[in-house]
């Protein structure tokens, strides 16, 4: 008995309903798939946006000031007398330090340095991005606001015959250390590793976003630098590639933030710090990322009084580089906090950045900070 085969309508058929069940299926791994993605990145941000706002905690809540009363800002440019305002947003044109004496303790401005046009250069932003001119913000801290434990893996961020942990001057930093915290486009400075044979770190896996974001980042600032902007010398290759290796990046993929000092009722986007007169009542960030998050914090502002690790050392006469007149008030300081009268070897508790490899990374302990100080809310004109 001969067998009966298929006709051409029940092979259409099945081809039809197979096919209808392998898209079915490819439909619902690639659900499956984006559902993934959209954790995984949703788990990323919300990671990021915690050590985020851990270490603007550890920044805001203990910055060393300058214990001199006459290096106060607000008496120099008579700050305090300024009008009182309804919580406005400002930005005053005029800069907020005019470079005379001691460089402030907090500096909030407009980024215009050589390092984001070299960065822009590699990843520039496009044309309609919300961002605008990113702010810096700089910051004299008792310590590193970046803990050991969220520091990316020594290993797997070089991989061109570097050191890192003796040879990269933030793996040698203990006691204070002034740092910046900067807006960079999405993978500039990564790509400026990679050109320079470095590796990039692998601690944190990139996803490759739809729009093109920026990344913050936080990094020391050290005396050569100090002096570099101090003389008006520019940067050179050299500088962004140390810049940076030195860097962490704390969180990417953001669609636009600003920083807001509230001082005198108003809200400013620039701003400067000395003494602890001249601390705002709080410090305010607002971040909105390209996945959709949006967080809006404020901090309030601590201090303890110290040496400017950046500052320029004493000269042999006497007579300091810093025209603020505080080396007597800076020596009560620290033997008040039990530094036995060596505030001038105190500041050069933070390195130079150039050291030759292998070299002696020898420092001297951190200084006790004084008993922490009443948040900056207190002062007159402070309130919200």
């Amino acid at each position: 008995m001969a067998r009966r085969g298929f006709t051409l309508l029940e092979t259409a058929l099945a081809a039809t309903i197979g096919g209808m069940v392998i898209l079915t299926a490819v439909g619902l791994f690639s659900m499956i798939e984006r559902s993934e993605k959209g954790l995984e990145r949703q788990f990323n941000e919300t990671r990021q946006l915690g050590t985020l706002q851990q270490v603007l905690r550890r920044s805001m809540n203990t910055v060393l000031m300058s214990s001199s009363l006459d290096a106060s800002l607000e008496s120099a440019t008579g700050r305090e007398n300024r009008e009182m305002g309804n919580g406005e947003v400002v930005q005053d044109e005029t800069p907020t330090w005019d470079g005379t004496g001691e460089r402030p303790r907090i500096i909030l401005e407009m980024d215009n340095t050589e390092d984001l046009g070299r960065c822009m250069a590699l990843a520039a932003p496009p044309m309609d991005d919300p961002m605008g001119m990113p702010q810096r913000l700089e910051m004299v801290s008792p310590r590193s606001p970046i803990p050991s434990s969220l520091r990316l893996p020594t290993r797997s961020w070089m991989n061109a015959g570097v050191d890192v942990e003796n040879e990269l001057e933030v793996y040698g930093i203990s006691g204070p250390v002034r740092g910046v915290f900067e807006f960079r486009p999405d993978g500039s400075r990564e790509r400026l590793l990679r050109m320079a044979g470095m590796g990039v770190a692998t601690g944190e896996r990139v996803l490759k976003q739809t729009q093109t974001g920026w990344t913050l980042w936080w990094r020391p600032v050290f005396p050569s630098e100090v002096l570099r902007l101090q003389a008006g010398a520019p940067a050179t290759e050299a500088d962004f590639i140390a810049n940076a290796a030195e860097g962490y990046p704390i969180i990417r993929g953001i669609k636009r933030a600003r920083f807001i000092a509230f001082d005198n009722r108003f809200r400013r986007l620039t701003y400067a710090a000395r003494t602890a007169t001249d601390l705002p009542a709080y410090f305010e960030i607002e971040i909105e990322t390209w996945s959709g998050a949006y967080v809006n914090w404020m901090f309030e502002v601590g201090w303890v009084n110290g040496a400017d690790p950046t500052a320029p050392p004493e000269q042999a006469d006497g007579s300091g580089q810093n025209s603020d007149n505080n080396s007597n008030s800076n020596n009560n300081s620290n033997s008040n906090n039990g530094g036995g009268g060596q505030g001038g070897n105190r500041r050069q508790l933070t390195p130079q950045r150039v050291q030759p490899p292998g070299g002696d990374r020898r420092q001297s302990p951190a200084p006790s900070p004084q008993p922490r100080q009443p948040g900056g809310g207190n002062r007159s004109g402070g309130g919200a």
